[in-house]
């Protein structure tokens, strides 16, 4: 991460503990405001959500086909380990693999602030995502072309 871009959120840091001016002096203020926003805290708490609903589902129903059943009461505690074992399992794949979905996201978005605060050399940091034809890649395709018109415009400024 950028020294400018660390400072630019160290300072919005500061201003939402109230130790710092103006509402309007950094254009992250908003973006740090609300720290589990992020689509990886919302997607994480969808599908733990998703995930713990359909075992207790499972788990309601192999408890009610055991209870029709006569002396099954260690199949009935190893069942009930192994829906908490499946859960903790299955929340662990959950955020591995939304880390690792939203990994070139989180890269974009890195270099899209650096950009908006200057440095735009960050676009070269995009290079590697632009291999493909997915939406990560036009993506990360726009911002390049948008970082060099940039450069270009401010040349032709000075």
């Amino acid at each position: 991460m950028p020294t400018e871009l660390k400072n630019a959120t160290t300072e919005v840091h500061y201003e939402d503990r109230g130790n710092e001016g103006s509402e309007n002096s950094n254009p992250y203020s908003s973006w740090r405001r609300r720290p589990l926003s992020s689509l990886r805290w919302q997607l994480g708490f969808v599908y733990s959500l998703l995930i713990c609903t359909l075992l207790i589902l499972f788990s309601l129903w192999t408890t009610y086909a055991i209870s029709h059943t006569t002396a099954q009461s260690v199949l009935f505690f190893s069942l009930q380990v192994a829906v908490f074992v499946l859960i903790a399992v299955g929340i662990f794949i959950l955020f591995f693999l939304t880390n690792l979905l939203l990994r070139p996201l989180r890269r974009m978005s890195d270099a899209a602030q650096a950009i908006t605060l200057g440095d735009l050399q960050q676009r070269e940091r995009l290079q590697p995502l632009m291999k493909g034809d997915d939406e990560v890649s036009k993506i990360a395709s726009s911002l390049t072309i948008m970082g060099e018109q940039l450069e270009q415009a401010s040349q032709s400024q000075r």
